[in-house]
This record gives C-alpha cells, structure tokens and sequence, in this order.
C-alpha cells in the first residue's frame, strides 16, 4: 500500500483519486493506493494521482487542484498467485508448488517463475544452453519477486545423485519486461563424459 499526501496553506480539506493508472489500483479519498495486481502484471507501474482542494477560499479563489506521477513497484509472491490462480479452499491440493495440475511435466512453482497459467499447458525449454564446455546456461524467470531463487544442479548421473550447485550471475537485460536472468556457467563439464543437470526453483523465508 502507498499513501499520497498533500498539503493546503488555508487547511481545507484535500480528496484524492486516480487520474490515470491501472485498473486493478485504487486510490481513495484519503489518499490510500490499494490493489490486487493479476498474475501478469509489470514489476514497475505508473499512476497519476489528483489532489483536491474542495474547501472555500479566504483569499477569494476557486478550488483547485494538483496531480501527481507516481511509480510504484509490483511485489508479487507464490502465495498471492496461488490465490488469483485457484479458487481455494476447494482447489488447494492441486495449488502446492509442486502439483503440477494441468499435466505440462512443469510444477506450480515453475509456471509461477515463468508467468505461466498453471491451468493451461506450456511447453518450451526455458534454459537456453549457449556452451557446452564449458556448460554455459542461462534461465529466465520473474523479476517481481526478491524471494524467488533460481537454482542449477548439475551431476554425473540421472538420479541426480551427489549433485553440485553451479553459481549463478542474475542481471536484468531489458529493465520492464517483467523477468530477470540467471546466468549459470559449470566448468567442471569440460571434459566429463557424462554430465547432467536441472533447473531448481525455491522461495526463500
């Protein structure tokens, strides 16, 4: 939530509203900015917001106005997605992180890092592999959400058995497309004649 304030030399009262903005925020007469942004939303949205003087004037004027760009920055988490995706209680077995309700072999957790419905199948191969030896790979997922951990295991066999984390390197390439990157680079492939690996996704406390 972000509140707006303002302020009137005379002390008439102020109201606030949205001048300009997404549809899912609110703006209320005191001043409050509320909302539910959908599961698509951008990481960065811009609202204009219209303060009011509905008072009377002592020095003879009319009421007037004064707006005000704000940009506000979207904090998305799992659970919040949880909610706009499912309709709970009645659909919270298939809303874990690790169900995988519409059968696409991508869990919840994933298509939640990936912006996906996880009600509609997806197919696609997000770890886009650039080297081999070395292992050079990078991830996209949603840059909304300081909590949201991408993670590479790589190991010498399928089981994943004995499995080593690879480093990660996260940048923003194009700041407002909502995702971020993940950049993973294993040396210890170079050479190797069998190595393996997956992409882990985690919510950190």
């Amino acid at each position: 939530m972000y509140n707006a304030t303002a302020t009137d030399t005379e002390s008439n009262a102020i109201t606030f509203s949205k001048t300009s903005g997404p549809p899912w925020l609110s703006v209320s007469a005191a001043g409050s900015l509320t909302g539910t942004p959908p599961a698509d939303a951008p990481a960065l949205v811009t609202a204009v917001i219209r303060a009011a003087d509905t008072g009377t004037s002592t020095r003879g004027s009319s009421s007037g106005f004064s707006e005000q760009t704000v940009q506000l920055a979207v904090r998305s988490s799992f659970a919040g997605w949880q909610r706009l995706s499912f309709v709970l209680p009645g659909e919270t077995a298939i809303s874990e992180a690790t169900a995988d309700p519409d059968k696409d072999g991508l869990s919840n957790l994933e298509e939640y890092a990936r912006r996906l419905n996880p009600k509609l199948p997806a197919r696609g191969a997000p770890l886009e592999i650039t080297s081999l030896a070395p292992f050079v790979a990078q991830f996209s997922a949603r840059d909304d959400d300081p909590s949201l951990e991408v993670l590479l295991q790589a190991s010498s066999s399928t089981d994943f058995s004995g499995t080593a984390a690879i480093p990660s390197v996260v940048s923003d390439p194009t700041v407002g497309d909502g995702f971020k990157t993940w950049g993973f680079s294993d040396p210890a492939a170079t050479g190797q004649l069998r190595r393996f690996w997956r992409v882990e996704f985690r919510i950190l406390p």
